[in-house]
Formats: C-alpha cells, sequence, structure tokens
C-alpha cells in the first residue's frame, strides 16, 4: 500500500491553512498546521515527520524564508513551498532555495507544485 504524503502547512491565518488542508485531503493527502514557524519547528523537532512543508512567506515570529532556511539546514531533503501574494517577495523566496506559489492557487495548481517538489 502507498503511503499518503505527509504534509505541514504553516500560516498564521487559520481560514487558509483550514481551506489548503482541505484541499490536499481531497487528493488523498495527509495534511497538518501550524500557526507559526516557531510551531513548525516544534513540530519538527529532532525529526521531521512531513515529506514536505508549504510556508506562508509573510508570518509574525518567523518569516516563511527564515522558517526555509532553518528546515534545510536541519532537513535537506524535506522541499519547502512558500506562498505569497506579493510579487515583492519573489526574490527572497527563490534566493531561499525554495519553491514560490503565488496566491491565489487552485488545488490543482497546488498538487502539482507539491508533486513537482517531491519528484526532485
Amino acid at each position: 500500500m502507498v503511503r499518503a504524503v505527509r504534509v505541514l502547512v504553516v500560516d498564521d491565518d487559520p481560514a487558509i491553512c483550514d481551506s489548503i488542508c482541505d484541499m490536499l485531503g481531497a487528493f488523498g493527502m495527509q495534511a497538518r498546521s501550524a500557526r507559526s514557524g516557531r510551531e513548525a519547528l516544534r513540530m519538527c523537532d529532532r525529526v521531521c515527520p512531513f515529506d514536505v512543508v508549504l510556508a506562508d512567506v509573510v508570518m509574525p515570529d518567523i518569516g516563511g524564508v527564515q522558517l526555509a532556511e532553518m528546515l534545510r539546514d536541519r532537513y535537506p531533503a524535506v522541499p519547502v513551498i512558500l506562498m505569497t501574494g506579493r510579487d515583492s517577495m519573489i526574490d527572497g523566496v527563490i534566493d531561499a532555495g525554495t519553491v514560490p506559489l503565488f496566491k491565489p492557487f487552485a488545488s490543482l495548481q497546488l498538487k502539482g507544485v507539491i508533486d513537482d517538489a517531491l519528484a526532485d
């Protein structure tokens, strides 16, 4: 039996987390959410139990770019996808070595980005 893809969704907006988790669930993925970068780091303490991390760029405690850099240092095999609705943020996303995903996005676009990130 094939194991479901495990995704950590990190966004300080609970409605966005819930919406994305619902989208991922419709594709048979297992999604959990964190409301902050700090919470995401706690959830990935010692071992990262996720196949991919999907995080917002702008968050109040630890921004998505900083979170991506910290996760990459600790878990280099776990791809990080950064969501942003601001074109001005794209350079930071790319410089962090992450995959950008522009908000708003459709569920098939989300699935495609995750599939591509896991295939690399």
